[in-house]
């Protein structure tokens, strides 16, 4: 077969495919991408999730390669982190090795430092790094210290948005010719349980009444839904009438449930966990509010375009290139809760605009984020980096 055609082999390194965003993107990219063109291995090192499950069942190779293997001793003697550490490097390099990995392409900070210092040992395939957010590492020295000293064995840096990219070039200094800006792609094709929602109508399995407003969120403090919450108080001072689903689940939650209640907010506000069916349950949903303090490109605002859902969101990272401001939805700034209340009761109180803004959007949606067009960008930079590499 002419090399030209054939596969190439390509490792996705991620701690876990939980549900979140950014492991929903990775896990809709693999099965989006074209098998006679990229041939996708998972590999995941601190748990695996509901995500590879589904990946598995639908014929996906997708392995664990467990990173804590001295978890029960390592907490009494800090040292054997360490050891961990190495050994781990050592068995991933010897993965990729074995598995003839063409191209590494690994997911966010920790996947980002250990795959390419296992690529390094494995011979030095093609090396592909992506920054899905500036959450977390934009405020450590040390992580920024770690992604400058390992630019040089970086081929390609892609960031979900331009956002991204600008941080990037300041705070890692990261040459601007190798970052590649790709955003995150979203199915345009309406899951089976979706096509036959009726606006307005909510399933008896699901709690509350319309108008439904909804945050889909990783329970995490820098997703801010204590402003939220504030927000949504200042709506029920305004006497609006709602509900509200918070979709997802973390660390957080216990805390939220008690500012809910302090609130006087618990008979509006329904904690619906983690759920696989987000673009089921945003076919219910009037509205959507982001109100995080950093983002990449928020899966969970692109879910609700798609779905024609208005969205209330915080210009941070990428979601001002989602939004442009009172046509395809509404921008306040970060930390601005009158901005988010004011917002919310804006969409409630005209819900033709709100109809207007969520065509839109969804129009934007299907013109620039479809998964489709998105995998085809990932699988030229594939064949690029490879060829870059000489290893096809």
């Amino acid at each position: 077969m002419n090399k030209k055609n054939q596969s190439i082999r390509v490792l996705h390194l991620v701690e876990h495919l939980e549900v979140g965003g950014a492991e929903r993107v990775i896990a809709d990219l693999v099965r989006e991408l074209d098998t006679s063109k990229i041939h996708s291995t998972v590999c995941l090192y601190r748990s695996m999730g509901l995500f590879s499950h589904a990946l598995q069942k639908a014929g996906h190779s997708v392995f664990f390669l467990n990173k804590e293997i001295m978890a029960s001793i390592r907490f009494f003697r800090p040292p054997f982190v360490i050891l961990e550490s190495i050994i781990f490097v050592i068995r991933l390099a010897h993965f990729i090795r074995k598995n003839k990995i063409q191209v590494l392409h690994s997911h966010m900070f920790s996947a980002n430092m250990w795959g390419r210092l296992a690529a390094l040992l494995a011979g030095r395939p093609g090396i592909i790094v992506t920054e899905h957010t500036t959450a977390g590492w934009q405020d450590s020295s040390k992580e920024i210290l770690i992604n400058r000293l390992l630019t040089p064995f970086t081929d390609r840096l892609v960031v979900v948005s331009q956002a991204v990219a600008e941080t990037i070039e300041k705070e890692q200094q990261f040459p601007m010719e190798r970052v590649v800006v790709i955003p995150n792609g979203i199915k345009t094709i309406a899951p089976k349980e979706s096509k036959n929602i009726k606006k307005g109508v909510i399933p008896e399995n699901l709690p509350g009444a319309a108008p439904i407003i909804a945050t889909v969120s990783r329970l995490v403090e820098v997703k801010r839904i204590d402003l939220f919450f504030q927000a949504l108080k200042k709506c029920v001072d305004r006497e609006k009438v709602f509900n509200c689903w918070i979709i997802g689940d973390g660390p957080e939650r216990e805390s939220l449930e008690k500012i809910a209640k302090d609130l006087e907010l618990s008979d509006k506000v329904f904690f619906l966990g983690e759920r696989e069916d987000v673009r089921y349950l945003l076919g219910h949903v009037n509205l959507l509010v982001n109100s995080s303090d950093h983002e990449g490109l928020p899966v969970s605002v692109l879910e609700a375009m798609i779905e024609g859902v208005p969205v209330v969101a915080t210009n941070v990272g990428g979601t001002g290139e989602l939004i442009e401001p009172d046509r395809t939805g509404i921008l306040v700034e970060a930390g601005d809760v009158d901005g988010i209340a004011h917002g919310i009761c804006r969409f409630l109180d005209n819900p033709e605009e709100a109809r207007k803004i969520g065509i839109a959007g969804q129009a934007k949606i299907v013109e620039e984020y479809a998964l489709d067009k998105i995998a085809r960008r990932w699988e030229e930079l594939y064949r690029e980096v490879a060829t870059l590499r000489g290893t096809v």
